[in-house]
Parts: C-alpha cells; sequence; structure tokens
C-alpha cells in the first residue's frame, strides 16, 4: 500500500463512534485488493487511536472518544450527537449543501471564541476580577477555492469590568492556555 497514503490517513484520521465496525465490514464486501488494504488501515487506525485516547492521563474517559456524526436524510448535512444533545451541521451552498444550518467552520469558529469567553470567565473567577461583560469577536479569513483552511484568524476580546491591566492578565491567560 502506499505510504504517502497512510500519513494522510494518520495525519487528517477523526475518531467516530462505531469506526472500526464500519471499516471492517467495508473490508469484507471490498473485492479490490488495494481497497481493502484502505479500509482495513482505517480499522486500525481508529483501533490505535482511540486506546491512545484513553491511556492519556490528560484525556478524560469521557472525552476520548467524540460522539460521531451521521449522515441525514438531507444531502450536506451532517447530524452530529454530543453528550445529550444533537447539533445540526450544514455544507455551505458554495460547496452544494442546503446552508440552512450552521457550517463546520461556523461551529469552528464558536468553539474557539467559547474557549476564550470561558477560559476568561474562569480566571476572573479563579483571581477575584470583576468581569461584568466579555465578548469575543472572531474575523477569520480564508481561500474560497479551499475552505477548509483558515489563512488568518483575528481575535478580539471586549471586557467590561476589570482595569486595563487586568483585562491584559485575563486574555494573556488565554493565550497561554
Amino acid at each position: 500500500m502506499d505510504q504517502g497514503y497512510v500519513r494522510q490517513l494518520i495525519k487528517g484520521h477523526r475518531i467516530e463512534v462505531n469506526g472500526e465496525a464500519t471499516y471492517a465490514a467495508a473490508a469484507r464486501r471490498t473485492a479490490d485488493a488495494e481497497q481493502r488494504a484502505k479500509w482495513c488501515t482505517l480499522e486500525w487506525l481508529e483501533s490505535q487511536t482511540k486506546r491512545e485516547l484513553a491511556a492519556s492521563p490528560r484525556m478524560s474517559r469521557r472525552n476520548a472518544i467524540s460522539r460521531g456524526a451521521n449522515f441525514a436524510a438531507t444531502p450536506g448535512r451532517s447530524i452530529n450527537n454530543v453528550r445529550d444533545r444533537q447539533l445540526v451541521i450544514d455544507e455551505p451552498t458554495h460547496l452544494g449543501g442546503p446552508g440552512e444550518e450552521v457550517t463546520p467552520a461556523d461551529a469552528f469558529l464558536a468553539g474557539v471564541s467559547a474557549c476564550g469567553v470561558l477560559l476568561v470567565q474562569g480566571r476572573a473567577r479563579d483571581t477575584a476580577v470583576r468581569l461584568e461583560k466579555i465578548e469575543v469577536n472572531l474575523e477569520a479569513i480564508r481561500r474560497r477555492s479551499d475552505t477548509s483552511v483558515f489563512q488568518r484568524i483575528d481575535m478580539t476580546f471586549r471586557l467590561a469590568g476589570p482595569s486595563q491591566q487586568q483585562a491584559v492578565e485575563l486574555v494573556e491567560h488565554y493565550k497561554t492556555h
């Protein structure tokens, strides 16, 4: 099997629930030897990654395995189960999706800004700094030809309550975590 293909899989591999079973079933149903080898490699990567994450002292068992995404009846839509919630993510219209729900990029950027808000709030609480309001705005730039790669993300924090020095220290805490 092409080792470049294996390196791409390792670099870009994402964990999904029941991935091993899906890959093993695909390998059994595939007559082509090279395709079967690729499915078997994916199965091995899935198992190996789950074992490594489960053994990691920095990763809790609950967070070690993603809840995964499922195909939806609507083409270009993914139904994602996170704890006891469902998050619907659509491919953008310019890529052929329905574009009715948040896009993968929207979800990613929302996660980044949420981390900013929550880390600053937590640090303010832990250091007894009065924080009346926090707002995090992101401006992301990416190529239209490859929307999976961000060329730049500018993050702006607006805080009400702390002094200028305290605000700088709170944001610096975010930058180092």
